[in-house]
């Protein structure tokens, strides 16, 4: 920002078939302490109530418009129009069965004020089961810059906590929308490119794990993120100066997806995709720089365990 005045924010909500907990998600928005903002849910062609649930949580409040897709198209497009609709500065995304903490954005904003230049903040995330959360009084000492090398092995930026430029996301052409999946994790390494990214070390919404999730779906989601990283690895990618790094981020992929299967039942597959992660990489994956024997400690708990319902599968956010 050029001032001191804090911004208006536009909030961009794709949903799809989310009757179950857009009613939940839009509260959490409504309820924030920071209120300069408008809300754009955009109903991806849902078969459900989405639509109407989403019509009647906001109906008390003006700035609050439901959009609709006519056919649906997956979050990348649906994020693209609220992208396009919004009359806001800043984007604000939060996925239609995510949360937010009450203070999330007075608190990125108030951060925005320490890094003026910021093209992309975000911050940290808990589960619902988490109780308790405390507020942290966000000063620039819990800050840190995220750069695009940090997009090598991980994805460090979480979607349902960012609020990112309108002008920046708009000049890189939004999301990818032949992805859908990882199209957010595309995303956050052109804006890395291209300009600043900072996180808050601090909670700032809640993340709904569920089977139903396009990341925790392990089979396409594993599929479309290692088109994303042939994309970005590419010669035209923004990691193809760590292109010698390209195995190591798949064999990552592999294992993560590989601990998604198991946790489904597909023990068979696990074991299958594990070894693929050694044969695309031999040696450590970053993680196993801290934890040496991780790979190896997966495979003991595919071989001699059954999964839980309380294990987490999938690869995260």
């Amino acid at each position: 920002m050029s001032d001191s005045r804090p911004p208006f924010v536009s909030v961009v909500m794709p949903a799809y078939n989310a009757a179950a907990t857009i009613a939940e998600a839009l509260r959490s928005v409504l309820a924030q302490t920071f209120r300069d903002f408008e809300i754009l849910v955009v109903d991806d062609a849902s078969t459900d109530g989405t639509f109407d649930i989403a019509q009647r949580t906001v109906s008390h409040y003006p700035a609050a418009r439901i959009l609709r897709l006519e056919v649906n198209s997956g979050p990348a497009a649906a994020r693209n129009r609220g992208i396009r609709e919004a009359k806001g500065e800043w984007i604000a995304f939060l996925d239609a069965d995510d949360a937010w903490l009450p203070w999330a954005l007075e608190d990125e904003c108030r951060a925005l004020s320490f890094f003026p230049d910021a093209a992309l903040l975000c911050g940290d995330y808990v589960g619902f089961s988490d109780s308790d959360v405390a507020r942290v009084d966000v000063g620039k000492e819990h800050c840190m810059d995220i750069v695009l090398r940090d997009f090598i092995d991980r994805t460090p930026v979480d979607t349902l906590t960012v609020l990112a430029r309108k002008s920046v996301l708009s000049r890189l052409g939004g999301f990818d929308e032949q992805f859908r999946g990882p199209e957010d994790y595309e995303l956050w390494m052109r804006v890395a490119a291209a300009g600043r990214i900072v996180k808050i070390r601090a909670p700032m919404a809640r993340y709904r794990a569920h089977a139903g999730s396009l990341s925790m779906n392990s089979r396409p989601f594993l599929r479309e993120s290692l088109r994303v990283v042939e994309k970005a690895f590419g010669p035209q990618g923004v990691l193809h100066p760590y292109r010698r790094y390209r195995r190591r981020r798949q064999a990552t992929l592999y294992v993560e997806a590989a601990w998604g299967v198991w946790h489904n039942g597909a023990r068979g597959c696990a074991l299958r995709w594990l070894l693929c992660s050694w044969l695309l990489w031999p040696g450590r994956i970053k993680v196993e720089e801290s934890k040496p024997l991780w790979r190896l400690g997966l495979l003991a708990t595919i071989l001699v365990r059954s999964p839980r319902r309380d294990d987490t599968g999938g690869s995260g956010h």
